[in-house]
């Protein structure tokens, strides 16, 4: 037998098959070649012209071996990127704020998660806490987030009020009520601390509550960058939904569905991602950072 079919018979067993977007090599995939050793009317070629060939074959094969290689060690890259948690709000017959035009504050976050999940989970392994129309336990939430050891936990919702004027984004990050005397009506109503908590994240768990703080800061900065004329706050709040959560975390209200200038945004799903993809930039820097707090 020719000795360059032999070498090719000998990659086509030792080349794994791969299948689905990886590289497929097998020896179907390999060139065939016959050669006619007692064809005396086809030249045979002179040492000096067959080893170039040669030397570029054996090149050839050692490349194809290596891919694989190269595409478990990206893999395994993915497999161990930071893991986030994204937590649309309300869901089932917990409908959140409503706009006069009738649109639920639990659709369109569970939009901008989407949006925000097709654009992270290119770096990042993401998780939601719900990914359908069905209400979470505010403490369910959190600890779906703890059980993954996650990296990274943010609340999706928007604003509501009573009064048509309030607008804009705001931002929060866990803190103690003796740390922040300012809470709002609606943070008390909704969001505050129960008193049978007894870990209280704002004061057990400082290096986290700083780590949030800074992402509140970047994420601000980003949204800055995208449009000036937003409206946008940061406080420090006793969120239900972050007690106990063992993981830097913010909550984001994307704007007040309340609001008919907000809830035209709210609408605009080009808008959102605009929106979405500024807050997941930030997270970006957030992850990249060397000095966090």
């Amino acid at each position: 037998m020719p000795v360059m079919s032999v070498y090719f018979k000998y990659i086509a067993k030792r080349l794994p098959l791969m299948s689905g977007d990886r590289l497929l090599l097998g020896a179907s995939h390999l060139p065939s070649i016959t050669l006619q050793e007692n064809d005396n009317s086809l030249k045979k070629p002179t040492s000096c012209q067959s080893l170039p060939w040669i030397i570029s074959m054996v090149v050839l094969g050692i490349l194809l071996s290596v891919i694989p290689v190269q595409a478990e060690k990206a893999d395994t890259k993915r497999h161990h990127s930071s893991i986030i948690v994204l937590d649309p709000g309300h869901g089932g017959n917990d409908v959140g704020a409503r706009s006069t035009e009738n649109m639920t504050e639990k659709q369109v976050v569970m939009t901008f998660a989407g949006l925000m999940t097709e654009r992270l989970k290119k770096t990042y392994r993401v998780t939601l806490t719900r990914k359908d129309d069905y209400q979470v336990d505010a403490f369910e939430r959190s600890a779906i987030a703890n059980h993954l050891k996650a990296d990274l936990f943010v609340s999706i919702h928007t604003g509501g009020s009573f009064r048509s004027h309030p607008r804009g984004i705001s931002l929060y990050y866990h803190e103690s009520p003796s740390n922040n005397a300012e809470i709002s009506d609606k943070q008390t109503a909704g969001l505050a601390e129960p008193s049978h908590v007894i870990k209280v994240w704002g004061q057990n768990q400082p290096e986290l509550v700083g780590k949030s703080r800074y992402l509140t800061k970047l994420i601000r900065k980003r949204l800055t960058q995208e449009s000036k004329d937003l409206k946008l706050t940061s406080t420090g709040a006793p969120l239900i939904v972050m007690s106990g959560i063992d993981m830097p975390a913010v909550l984001i209200e994307i704007g007040y569905i309340t609001n008919p200038l907000d809830a035209k945004t709210l609408s605009d799903e080009t808008r959102l991602s605009s929106i979405a993809h500024a807050i997941c930039d930030a997270i970006d820097d957030f992850f990249s950072s060397k000095h966090p707090l």
